[in-house]
């Protein structure tokens, strides 16, 4: 008898856990596919199709219902279908740049932040918003580098659904191939990206800002700046890649004259103190501990910073060409404040990090600060003077040393 009760008991749960389900809080409302495998590109309409697999242990069918932790307004795909895309009453500048070949918009009052180096644009719009515009070779299968993406949204990284990757309109195909679009969050930062391939170059865009930061407008502009990216071929000598492993690159990147090395260091805008996680640092003065016979200049970025800004406000009986008289000499005014502003940032933060690592153990005689207003985003260490090792006196030879012992 007890055993016919445990049986019915055993049964009676297993009945109800299979109506109610179990998992989670929101059941998927489509029946995920049998296989975890992600066989083919999911733009059916792009000219470039390829196969690419991609190995998860979570099925595709579920992935579109994670958590959401990113801004959702950021979608120029979703706001594209929908009619809705908007500049978010920023004034608007349409950019052709015939050196990367591309066509964008960027608001009016963020053009005075452009830094251009080789291949890359990058805007830090207002202090809160950085646009960064790029054109290269493609390095790997474009397909298979999205389903990753769609592999991170498992993570709740990712947080865009299927659907909404692809901008696949016919003015979408006629500018480039391939047009993905994605977003994840990463150390309290969301990257909202958008991949165009064209020919034999591919263009990415990459617009970031803190979590849980933005505005309507802001979100609205981001949107705008992504639905009107234009690719097209560039003038430009785009380097092809490099047939070199980037750990190999990376670590050897301090041995001679000439050599730099890029360090992510987190400031804070307009903050030259160190942030608490400095592993990239601490990893650099490995590198010099072990490279005792190098010197070294220090470069920190400053574009992310920007002096307060106060423009004219209009008087009553001003004429409109004086306004604009005076707003002019402003913007004239505050793009030198801006230029002396980031100098001094800069150096300062190559102070720091020098300072930073002379308590690791390196020596203040190798480390020297600089500055380069092109250098973005990131802390350059260049190798500038390398000792040459200290020969040792030949030995003296056998008939030598006789003769000199029979003295």
């Amino acid at each position: 008898m007890p055993n016919r009760l445990t049986l019915l008991v055993l049964c009676f749960i297993l009945l109800i856990a299979a109506m109610t389900g179990c998992g989670g809080s929101k059941e998927a409302t489509t029946t995920p596919p049998p296989s975890d495998t992600l066989a083919i590109d999911t733009t059916k309409k792009s000219d470039t199709t390829a196969a690419s697999t991609l190995q998860d242990t979570s099925q595709i069918g579920e992935l579109d219902f994670v958590q959401i932790t990113t801004d959702e307004r950021i979608n120029p795909v979703r706001k594209i279908r929908d009619g809705q895309v908007q500049t978010g009453g920023f004034e608007i500048a349409a950019i052709s740049d015939d050196s990367l070949g591309c066509k964008y918009v960027i608001p009016k009052d963020w053009q005075s932040s452009k830094r251009v180096y080789k291949n890359l644009i990058n805007y830090f719009g207002n202090n809160k918003i950085s646009v960064t515009l790029s054109v290269a070779r493609p390095t790997f299968d474009s397909v298979n580098i999205w389903a990753q993406v769609q592999e991170a949204i498992a993570f709740g990284k990712n947080q865009l659904p299927k659907i909404d990757w692809t901008l696949d309109t016919a003015s979408a195909r006629a500018n480039a191939s391939q047009t993905y679009f994605g977003r994840y969050e990463f150390k309290g930062k969301q990257y909202n990206l958008a991949f165009f391939r064209r020919g034999d170059y591919q263009y990415n865009m990459v617009i970031d800002h803190p979590l849980k930061s933005l505005s309507e407008e802001e979100a609205q502009v981001i949107n705008y700046i992504m639905a009107n990216f234009s690719a097209g071929s560039p003038k430009i000598e785009v380097p092809k890649p490099v047939p070199v492993a980037f750990s190999a690159t990376f670590s050897s990147a301090l041995e001679n004259v000439g050599d730099i090395r890029f360090v992510k260091v987190d400031f804070k805008p307009n903050s030259s103190e160190i942030p608490a996680n400095a592993k990239a640092l601490d990893e650099l003065a490995e590198t010099l501990e072990k490279q005792k016979d190098v010197s070294v200049l220090i470069v920190a970025y400053s574009d992310d910073s920007k002096p307060e800004r106060r423009p004219p406000v209009k008087r009553k009986s001003e004429a409109d060409k004086d306004f604009a008289r005076r707003m002019k000499d402003y913007e004239k005014d505050y793009a030198k404040r801006t230029a002396d502003f980031q100098r001094r940032l800069s150096e300062q933060r190559a102070k720091a990090v020098i300072s930073y690592l002379r308590g690791k153990g390196i020596k203040l005689d190798r480390l020297k600060p600089g500055y380069d207003a092109k250098n973005i985003g990131q802390v350059a260490v260049k190798v500038t003077f390398k000792a040459k090792s200290k020969a040792k006196p030949a030995p003296k030879s056998a008939a030598k040393v006789s003769k000199s012992n029979s003295k």
